[in-house]
């Protein structure tokens, strides 16, 4: 009796200490008087371990919790239209009966294995033995992806219930990739099991049939997919059809609308309602900027899952599955709200990794300067591959263009203490091909290391050895190099030889009308096509011509001193030297131009080169 009384006693202590800390009202919306779910999404404080529905009478309601991220929970319970529930916010847990889904096509997910599923018992046993992952609601069967995890090695079942409003004979029809199973107040009417594609199922080929009264109808399908791709479909034929239609979203019995009220402290007064939602969702190929919107009107960029707080609540942000396609201006607005955020908390290197891949992608230019001084300032956040990546792709093209080179050279240098390979790379083609050093070039160039690049700046490492072994030990020798590379060229006939480089004329006639376009992309698809075109001198003429008529006389001069190198005909020869010396004399260079000048006019005497070779110099004395 002693030990029973103490017992007494320290239950009525545990009962004192449970204390309700707020309440929230939920106004359930709809029509009718028919008892369905109604799906329910609310945010708990740290401070709060249980919560509960009841009703005015103070009658415990069932719900049943079906996602809980951090203090977000998404949950659902039945109700009838026009009803007023009370949700409870409590400092210890309380216990809550689950409830059974009414209405609402609910989706839940997990993840197995990945054996083949040849029959609804091995689906059910296999979904037994997994862990259950998340859950979600949907409209109707006819999807293309998953939105709840990885569509490989995933279990998926959907459930609802249907209405019928005529009686009689139904057909029902399932495609899907992998397996799948229809299912009709607990019947199996249609089934496509095994591993296949969805395809052959697509024409209605895989279905059963079932005399339904009219009413409510309890509706299930369970799909397991072993893939990367993911499609289900449900389809029916009515009595009298001839054609199989899509579940359309109006036949399941759908979800009571909810109105959540103010949050309120247990002695009625306001307290503060705090709750969030994702706004947006950048993904470059499987990484993502996610934008979270609170309602205190803060925004957010996180660019990893997981976990942290805010105003005393848990926040926990998952990897958006089946992400939506974000516009470009929302995208544009989402990287300027991050750099924002990034100036008040500097962002981690994920953060700046991601940042430096969607600027170009979205193309903010107007970006790229601000961007760049602060990855170079947090250098040790950044990635060192990341920094020249984006100033490649962002900047430094239009300082090729402008031939700022001495700047590239500046930046690429400060680079080199980062030990970047392919920051290396662009500072020996820099200073080889635009700047004149070959010998500083070449000293740069044996540093890298080809295997550490990535495939494109391999083949120009491999393009950069041969021109430098061109001006080093010859034609042959280069064109040993060149021979050793991938080209289509292997592969060509000789009149498809001849073809291609009767092209060349193509290209002129580009030059002469000034379409600087269409030999833009003339050059750059023969040159990845057959890098060995580099030792034609004809087309290398053609492409000095082209550079210097698009404004960039110092990288042509690199390609009219190459075509001496090779062995061009007479007047290609003499054209190349003509510009050279042009060149010169414009930089000052006058010794170097009489040397040209004066080998033009003995070696092609007779040429209009020759003539013109003997007015500079005259110029020049």
């Amino acid at each position: 009796m002693k030990h029973l009384f103490a017992a007494c006693l320290l239950l009525a202590a545990l009962s004192a200490s449970a204390a309700r800390l707020c309440t929230k009202e939920i106004k359930v919306g709809g029509e009718g008087q028919e008892e369905r779910s109604a799906a329910l999404t609310f945010f708990i404080p740290d401070r709060v371990s249980g919560f509960r529905l009841i009703d005015k009478a103070g009658t415990v309601r069932p719900m049943t919790v079906i996602n809980r991220e951090g203090g977000k929970i998404d949950a659902f319970f039945n109700a009838r239209p026009g009803e007023t529930l009370i949700l409870e916010y409590h400092d210890t847990p309380v216990k809550s009966p689950a409830a059974e889904q009414k209405s609402g096509l609910l989706h839940l997910y997990k993840e197995f294995n990945g054996n083949t599923v040849n029959s609804l018992e091995q689906f059910q046993t296999f979904w037994r033995n997994s862990l259950r992952m998340r859950a979600g609601w949907e409209k109707r069967i006819y999807l293309g992806g998953n939105k709840l995890g990885n569509t490989n090695n995933s279990l998926n079942l959907y459930r609802g219930v249907i209405r019928i409003h005529k009686p009689g004979t139904y057909t029902f029809h399932t495609a899907s990739t992998d397996a799948s199973f229809l299912l009709i107040d607990g019947k199996l009417i249609a089934q496509y099991p095994g591993r296949h594609w969805i395809g052959p199922a697509q024409t209605g080929r895989f279905k059963g049939t079932a005399e339904l009264s009219a009413g409510n109808h309890r509706f299930e399908y369970y799909h397991a997919n072993n893939q990367w791709s993911y499609f289900v479909i449900a389809a029916y034929s009515r009595p009298g059809d001839k054609k199989m239609t899509i579940l359309p979203e109006e036949m399941f019995l759908p979800l009571l609308p909810v109105t959540p009220g103010q949050l309120k402290n247990d002695d009625g007064s306001d307290a503060e309602d705090f709750s969030w939602k994702r706004t947006g969702t950048i993904d470059l190929d499987g990484r993502q900027m996610q934008e979270l919107t609170f309602s205190n009107g803060e925004v957010l960029y996180r660019f990893s899952p997981g976990t942290f707080h805010k105003n005393g609540y848990t926040v926990y942000l998952g990897y958006h599955f089946a992400a939506p396609f974000v516009s470009e201006k929302k995208g544009r607005e989402m990287l300027f709200g991050a750099m924002k955020q990034d100036e008040v908390k500097p962002l981690d290197s994920t953060g700046y990794r991601f940042l430096a891949d969607a600027i170009p992608v979205f193309k903010m230019k107007e970006l790229s300067s601000r961007f760049y001084d602060r990855i170079l300032y947090f250098g040790a956040r950044m990635p060192k591959d990341a920094v020249f990546k984006f100033y490649r792709t962002m900047m430094m093209d239009d300082d090729l263009v402008a031939e700022r080179y001495e700047k590239i050279e500046k930046e690429l240098t400060r680079m080199l203490n980062q030990s970047t390979d392919h920051a290396r790379l662009e500072l020996s083609k820099l200073l080889f091909y635009c700047m004149d050093r070959r010998g500083e070039a070449e000293v740069e160039f044996r540093k890298i290391d080809p295997e550490k690049l990535i495939p494109d700046f391999r083949r120009d490492y491999r393009i950069l050895e041969a021109d430098m072994t061109l001006f080093s030990k010859g034609f042959d020798a280069a064109m040993e190099l060149y021979r050793n590379m991938e080209s289509t060229s292997r592969k060509m006939s000789e009149r498809e030889k001849l073809e291609a480089d009767g092209n060349l004329v193509s290209l002129r006639n580009a030059l002469i009308t000034r379409r600087f376009r269409d030999a833009t992309d003339y050059l750059s698809r023969v040159e990845k096509a057959r890098p060995e075109i580099r030792l034609n001198p004809e087309f290398m003429c053609l492409k000095s011509q082209f550079l210097a008529k698009q404004g960039r006389p110092r990288l042509a001069a690199y390609y009219a001193e190459a075509v001496l190198k090779m062995q061009p005909s007479s007047q290609t020869a003499a054209g190349a030297s003509l510009f050279l010396a042009r060149h010169q004399m414009r930089r000052g260079k006058t010794e170097k131009a009489l040397r040209l000048l004066n080998e033009i006019r003995k070696s092609y005497p007779k040429s209009a080169e020759a003539i013109a070779a003997e007015t500079l110099i005259s110029e020049l004395k």
